[in-house]
């Protein structure tokens, strides 16, 4: 008898023959693909009746993305990923099914290895730094196959943390190598990175306001550059006039004449920006006997980003995993993995001291190089280590107004260590041929030492120096002991059952302080440089718990009908007393293979057909200590002025303005979803479909309440929402001829999303600012753009001033809706021998962004548009009047020859021509106005994500004369083409959000940029 996997077992009787040849023929019926379940256990998916997805961890690595999550981007249906910025090391957005909570954490679960892990992304706001996703402390060349759960049934067994899915990550095991019992494998990959988009800035008109220079005025609205008369400007310069000497020795004192027609807007450029790159090296060892198996590696990877400066990120990784047979009936298995991450991050967004918010705002007749040094007063006194910026340009104060990008990068500090591990025990009994015990114990633990640094003479604290130093650490204890029994009813129907127990608890530190007004000007973080009035600590500490108890039920008929049903039952420590204790999270799912009917199972056409249906509920837990009221440190505040806390004095405490509440419990969604599995042609082609609805019900948000009751809010199950939504997976062998195959995989998502209730709430803010923000509104989608909007009339007509300008109306209101219409992943491979080419086409569609940005640039006279020229007739410029009534002949330029010019443009908004001047775009018509609704734009994209080159060297030649398994060459294209409708406007990757990963979405304003980047690898196989 000859059998193989995947292959038809035969017979053949062989006699006398001392030579046998047996060619085995393809058995479609085995090649099903094994998935890992929610428990981390493997099952044929022929027996499943809920959708889910597989992504192998070649795919990820190869992506050519540092981290794990970005690799993931545009390879399955019902997944989006997006990366928040081009930062090293930053975090990447994950939303399964659409959003699934309102103010809840948005991420899915992430279990390795059988174990939760945490992907926390801390500290996420309109300004501060990038920040991490801690699921990028996984080294992507350890990853074997990622799982993801995409529906309520599939996730069930996690009850009140799976309402968003779960991620199943399986990390590689010890085998043999070809024709060795272990292989070594040894990798190294460099990437060079590059700014993706720069924003158009415009270059024709210098520093000042009105046509007239001025070298401290915030705008770009000056004169115009090429009509300066040319070389050197005018300055003070006799004995006794400040002046700015920078740490190059240059000098600069103060300007009467601007002559100087350079354009500096490259070499401002040049200042911060480089082409970033990083190196990776991988090596990884693994073997196996008959009763054991190792699998180690370790990694170290040296980023520098596009950012010149403090921007790197540096990321080292150990990794064993092993399991030993100690007996016929004794298996155990270990997985440990330990990370060091390091990295230097650059402050951004709404932030005086961020890098774009100076350096586009800028004037390009103002040269940043020179951004530090010593000013001298009239009197010869100098005043050290001062930041020279383009509205402080002697350095004559400590404030700067907004950082010379120059200082952001270099003189500001925002370091992060993390030390990062992760584990777990896995001890395997079967006490009979029937049954099996497994007790899996597993821990995840890191520790985030932060620092943010802003120096004497930095934007942030006027000038005054501000520091916070923070230590946050996460631990996770898990541990499931479950049985796993297999057992036969009747001849035509075999079964398995799960009975088991989990436990989990996860415990939390936030721990520091800030202090500012800086006694001594040190560019090193030291508390004690501050008054203890001027320092402020904090200190926040939680632990959670949960317990359950779970089952799991799996029946099937002859291959033709398979039935799964699990029940989880858990208490948690963060729900309210006043609730029930236990929650039960039940799901069921039936999968009917109908290509198991008659004449089907031999189809040569139909190679499997699958039916299935599919009902689960899932949850999320509330935030812990939100069931009794809290006191806080009291905290005395003059509206938007200067607060004063006593924790700076000899302390106080007052009651929290929020409510507690003891009836709280978890959020609870309920899925239903439908779905066909069909493979044709001896699976070359395939075809997955599935439409689900959910409802979530009782989600969770801080609900207003009335200020006699003294308090503001309580926190409380009080809203509602919904997604519904198709899934299309499609994979194919186009062609096959010879040593040539080309293959393709396309997947396709619509998801529709609709907050069903607030409790009475019109909107709730989720991220953003208070004149443009993320929301959610009833009726609407979640995160839905929110803001000051145009006046109209019932029939949407823009009711317009007594000079044609639109007015503004008095409520605000639905701007746009950042979520897309539908998104799609299109990849394409070709093989011919040892060459491989691999393109993935991805496009986001429909989903609106807020150009913050372009709003902002506007107001400061730095856009392209801002700078047009319009020539009018003396007829015309006398009857067109701009935002405040004036005609064009009061401010535009006589031409001698009958016509005016002015710098803006002309629009008619329904009342007839109108000139749009300064007036207008620092009015009404700027980011700076109270009318978001001009700034939104479509966020649309289309993107060549990534283009891949490769070529394996393993003939049996060389096998035999280098005695190694296989080199592999790869080069890799990220980003290489982005084809956006809005880009322009937006100024960079359209895939941002100011607010990183978190519930808000669709918010751009003065983000870091993103990155494209070309990558080389290398990999040798012994």
């Amino acid at each position: 008898m000859f059998s193989f996997i995947g292959l038809q077992t035969t017979e053949v009787i062989v006699g006398d023959r001392a030579v046998v040849d047996v060619s085995l023929a393809l058995d479609v019926t085995q090649l099903s693909e094994v998935v890992v379940t929610a428990l981390g256990i493997e099952s044929d998916v022929t027996k499943l009746g809920s959708a889910t997805s597989k992504i192998g961890g070649s795919s990820a690595k190869e992506s050519g993305e540092t981290g794990v999550i970005q690799g993931l981007a545009g390879k399955a249906s019902g997944v989006l990923v997006q990366k928040t910025a081009g930062d090293p090391g930053a975090g990447a957005y994950i939303q399964i099914r659409g959003q699934s909570t309102i103010t809840s954490s948005v991420q899915p679960l992430i279990v390795v290895d059988g174990v939760p892990m945490f992907n926390t992304t801390a500290g996420s706001n309109v300004g501060g730094v990038i920040e991490q996703s801690r699921m990028n402390d996984l080294n992507p060349n350890d990853i074997e196959s990622v799982q993801i759960l995409k529906g309520a049934s599939a996730a069930a067994l996690w009850g009140s943390r799976a309402a968003n899915g779960v991620m199943v990550i399986t990390t590689k095991k010890g085998k043999k190598g070809v024709g060795k019992k272990f292989s070594v494998v040894y990798g190294a990959t460099y990437s060079v990175d590059k700014i993706s988009y720069k924003h158009d800035l415009q270059t024709k008109f210098g520093q000042g306001s009105n046509g007239i220079y001025s070298p401290v005025n915030a705008n770009a609205y000056g004169d115009k550059i090429e009509d300066r008369s040319g070389g050197a400007d005018g300055v003070v310069n006799t004995p006794g006039a400040p002046y700015f000497e920078s740490i190059s020795g240059k000098k600069y004192y103060e300007i009467t004449a601007k002559n100087d027609r350079t354009n500096y807007e490259q070499s401002n450029f040049d200042q911060v920006f480089q082409d970033g790159h990083f190196l990776e090296q991988n090596i990884s060892l693994s073997g196996a006997s008959e009763s054991s198996s190792i699998f180690a590696s370790f990694s170290n990877l040296d980023q520098e980003g596009i950012i010149v400066g403090n921007s790197d990120y540096k990321r080292s990784t150990f990794r064993i995993n092993g399991s030993n047979k100690l007996s016929d009936q004794v298996n155990l298995k270990t997985n440990f993995s330990y990370a060091k991450v390091k990295s230097n991050r650059i402050q951004q967004g709404s932030n005086t001291a961020g890098l774009y918010l100076g350096f586009l705002r800028t004037p390009s007749d103002f040269d940043n190089r020179d951004y530090k040094g010593t000013y001298y007063n009239a009197a010869g006194i100098p005043a050290f280590n001062r930041q020279r910026s383009y509205r402080r340009y002697l350095g004559n104060s400590l404030n700067p107004i907004y950082n010379n990008p120059g200082w952001t990068v270099n003189e500001q500090k925002n370091p992060t260590e993390v030390d990062r591990f992760l584990g777990n025990l896995e001890l395997e009994v079967k006490p009979t041929s029937w049954l099996t015990l497994i007790a899996r114990p597993g821990v995840d633990f890191y520790e985030d030492r932060r620092q943010s640094i802003f120096p004497i003479g930095s934007a942030a604290n006027s000038g005054n120096g501000t520091a916070t130093e923070q230590y946050l650490s996460e631990r996770q204890f898990n541990v499931d002991m479950f049985g796993i029994a297999n057992f036969k009813l009747t001849d035509h129907i075999l079964g398995t059952g799960v009975l088991g127990a989990n436990f989990n608890e996860r415990t939390q530190h936030n721990d520091g302080f800030t202090y500012q007004n800086f006694i001594l000007d040190l560019p090193i973080s030291n508390a004690t440089n501050a008054t203890n009035e001027n320092t402020f600590p904090f200190d926040f500490e939680s632990v959670q718990r949960t317990s359950a108890g779970y089952g799991t039920l799996n029946l099937g008929y002859d291959e033709l009908l398979y039935l799964n049903a699990t029940l989880r039952v858990e208490n948690a420590s963060t729900f309210g007393s006043g609730a029930q204790s236990t929650f039960a999270y039940p799901s069921v799912d039936v999968a009917f293979n109908f290509n198991q009917l008659g004449a089907l199972k031999n189809s040569r056409v139909l190679s499997a057909g699958k039916l299935r249906a599919a009902y689960g509920e899932v949850g999320i837990q509330p935030i812990p200590y939100s069931t009794l009221d809290d006191y806080v440190v009291a905290v005395y505040a003059e509206g938007w002025g200067p607060a004063v806390s006593a924790a700076g004095y000899s302390g106080s405490y007052g009651r929290s303005v929020i409510k507690g509440n003891r009836s709280l419990e978890p959020e609870r969604k309920k899925e239903i979803e439908f779905g066909t599995d069909l493979s044709f042609f001896e699976n070359r082609l395939s075809l997955n479909a599935t439409y689900y609805t959910n409802e979530t019900t009782g989600a969770l948000f801080n609900v207003a309440i009335a200020p006699t009751t003294g308090y503001a809010n309580t926190y409380g199950n009080a809203a509602s929402l919904e997604n519904k939504g198709i899934e299309l997976d499609l994979n194919a062998t186009v062609l096959k001829l010879g040593d040539f195959t080309w293959d393709i995989n396309a997947n396709v998502s619509q998801n529709r999303n609709k907050v069903t209730s607030l409790s009475g709430t019109e909107s709730l803010f989720l991220a953003g600012f208070t004149g443009t923000s993320s929301r959610a509104v009833v009726g609407q989608p979640v995160g839905v753009l929110w803001g000051g909007r145009w006046d109209r009339d019932a029939a949407g007509k823009l009711i317009l001033d007594e000079n044609g300008f639109p007015t503004q109306a008095l409520d605000e209101g639905i701007l746009g809706d950042p979520n897309p219409d539908w998104r799609g992943g299109l990849g394409s491979t070709f093989r011919y021998k040892g060459f491989r080419l691999y393109a993935l086409f991805e496009t986001f569609q429909g989903g609106d962004i807020w150009a913050g940005t372009h709003g902002a640039l506007y107001n400061f006279g730095r856009t392209q548009q801002s700078a047009n020229e319009v020539t009018l007739s003396a007829a015309e410029a006398a009857t067109i009047v701009n935002a405040t009534g004036a005609p064009v002949t009061s401010f535009g330029t006589d031409n001698g020859n009958g016509t005016f010019t002015f710098r803006g443009n002309i629009a008619d908004f329904g009342g007839g021509k109108v000139a749009l001047n300064q007036a207008w775009y620092q009015g009404l018509g700027g980011g700076f106005g109270p009318v978001g609704e001009q700034f939104i734009v479509d966020g649309s994209w289309t993107r060549l994500r990534e283009l891949t080159l490769g070529y394996t060297l393993n003939g049996e030649a060389f096998r035999s004369a280098t005695k190694l398994t296989a080199i592999d060459f790869t080069l890799t294209g990220r980003n290489l083409a982005i084809w956006a409708p809005s880009k322009d406007i937006i100024g960079v990757d359209p895939e941002t959000n100011l607010t990183g990963p978190t519930n808000g979405r669709g918010l751009e304003y003065f983000n870091n940029p993103g990155t494209q980047s070309f990558l080389f690898s290398v990999q040798i196989t012994y």
